[in-house]
């Protein structure tokens, strides 16, 4: 559905933040090992991130310009009631999902970090003048991610739920960024650490879930890089250990220079 005053807000965005270069964060363990000092003191750099990302901002002292959230952790475990839909009724511990409602709410009360969540999110959260609600597509998981869909789908009035990071992608191409880096966007390794210590999704406790996961995040930055190829939009992927091939590897030292 359009959104007027969503498309006003991301043009107003737009504008401020033409000609700067992206940072996205995704939530696996090499967003870690980043020195957020250096990004502190890049005034060229936007950073995006997504879902549970609090533990890092609490432990470095740091808030991003934007974060998105649509996944459904928050509201496991309890029934919802929503007006003229369906009862919200995910399977899940609802203590945890009050800690990530939580992680959630800190991200929200910031006020210089722009939010777009979930408008299934109004049963925990208060509207404020940096936060937007939004009713996400939600992309069917045993359906291939197609490497045209940034091409189809165009925020405002499509925002995709998929990948925890295929909306912060959406927004960088809506801004026209020219040079794009993705840091934690690793894939789940098998038999190893996969999300930082607070993490409170199960997804990667499974193998065939993590195998799953993988899949898609491959669709995902496949239908990534053939976006950029085709806008001519240089992307770098920061994670020293990384599944995922479609970008070339850089620092966070390197990257920061040559912006």
């Amino acid at each position: 559905m359009f959104n007027k005053k969503l498309k006003n807000k991301l043009e107003n965005l737009k504008e401020k933040y033409k000609g700067k270069s992206a940072l996205i964060f995704g939530n696996g363990p090499s967003i870690s090992e980043i020195d957020f000092e250096l990004i502190k003191e890049n005034h060229n750099l936007i950073t995006l991130t997504t879902n549970q990302i609090a533990s890092i901002c609490r432990k470095n002292n740091w808030n991003p310009h934007l974060y998105t959230a649509f996944f459904c952790e928050p509201l496991k475990g309890k029934k919802y009631k929503k007006l003229f839909r369906k009862t919200i009724n995910y399977l899940g511990s609802y203590e945890k999902a009050l800690l990530v409602q939580k992680d959630v709410q800190y991200m929200v009360k910031n006020q210089n970090t722009e939010c777009f969540i979930n408008d299934w999110y109004d049963k925990f959260l208060k509207k404020n003048d940096h936060s937007h609600f939004v009713k996400p597509i939600l992309w069917d998981r045993f359906v291939d991610f197609p490497k045209d869909a940034f091409k189809r789908f165009k925020v405002p009035d499509k925002f995709l739920w998929n990948c925890a990071t295929t909306p912060l992608f959406q927004i960088c191409f809506y801004f026209n960024f020219k040079k794009i880096a993705i840091i934690g966007q690793d894939g789940y390794q098998i038999n190893a650490k996969n999300h930082y210590e607070n993490y409170l999704g199960n997804e990667h406790l499974d193998e065939t879930k993590m195998v799953s996961a993988n899949k898609r995040i491959n669709k995902l930055l496949d239908a990534v890089h053939y976006y950029s190829q085709e806008y001519d939009i240089k992307i770098y992927n920061l994670s020293k250990i990384s599944k995922f091939k479609q970008f070339p590897k850089n620092t966070l030292e390197n990257y920061l220079e040559n912006i």
